[in-house]
C-alpha cells in the first residue's frame, strides 16, 4: 500500500564478522554506524525499525550498552528498536515513546540445557499506514529438534511474567 519500511542492523558481539575497508561483513555496532545507518533508511523509508545484534546472552536484563545504544536508536529516529542475540527474552522498554525489544529469545536454536533457552516470543508489529500502532507478543518453544511451538497457556504466562520483570525492574 506504498508505505516502505527499512531496516538496519548492526552487530557488537562478532568481531570476525565486521567489514572491513577491504573485507565483506556486517555493519558494527558504534553510535555513528548506528545514527548513519537510521538516517540512510529514514531517506528511503517511511518507517525504520533498527534491529542490532547486541547484548549478554542468557540475561534478561540489558546491559549498560544495550541501553546506550537504544537510546542513541530512539534519538536518531528509528520508529521502533527490536533487538536479538541475548537467546533469552529480554525486557520490553518505551524510551520517548519509542518501544525497545531488547530481545525476544530463541526461535529456532538447538539450546536446549534449560527451558529458558528453548522459549522466545514472536513479536507481532502494528502499523495504520506509517504510524506504529502498537505490537503483540506469541511466546513460543523450541524442542531440541527444531521444531516450533505456540507455548501453551502456562509456559507462555510464564515467558511473558519473565519479560514484564525484567522490564520492571528498568523502571
Amino acid at each position: 500500500k506504498g508505505i516502505r519500511f527499512g531496516f538496519v542492523s548492526l552487530g557488537m558481539v562478532e568481531p570476525n564478522a565486521f567489514a572491513g575497508e577491504d573485507s565483506p561483513g556486517i555493519a558494527e555496532l558504534t553510535d555513528d554506524n548506528l545514527r548513519a545507518a537510521i538516517a540512510n533508511a529514514r531517506g528511503e523509508s517511511d518507517v525504520v525499525i533498527a534491529m542490532p545484534h547486541w547484548g549478554p546472552e542468557d540475561s534478561s536484563d540489558p546491559n549498560s550498552y544495550q541501553l546506550h545504544f537504544a537510546q542513541v536508536a530512539v534519538e536518531a529516529g528509528a520508529d521502533v528498536v527490536v533487538g536479538n542475540h541475548t537467546h533469552v527474552v529480554q525486557a520490553i522498554q518505551q524510551i520517548n515513546g519509542i518501544d525497545v525489544f531488547y530481545g525476544l529469545g530463541n526461535f529456532i536454536f538447538d539450546q536446549t540445557w534449560d527451558l529458558a533457552h528453548q522459549q522466545g516470543v514472536m513479536l507481532i508489529l502494528h502499523f495504520t499506514g506509517s504510524q506504529y500502532t502498537g505490537y503483540e507478543l506469541i511466546p513460543t518453544h523450541v524442542d531440541g529438534d527444531g521444531t516450533v511451538h505456540i507455548a501453551g497457556e502456562g509456559e507462555a504466562a510464564s515467558i511473558l511474567e519473565r519479560i514484564q520483570e525484567a522490564s520492571d525492574r528498568l523502571r
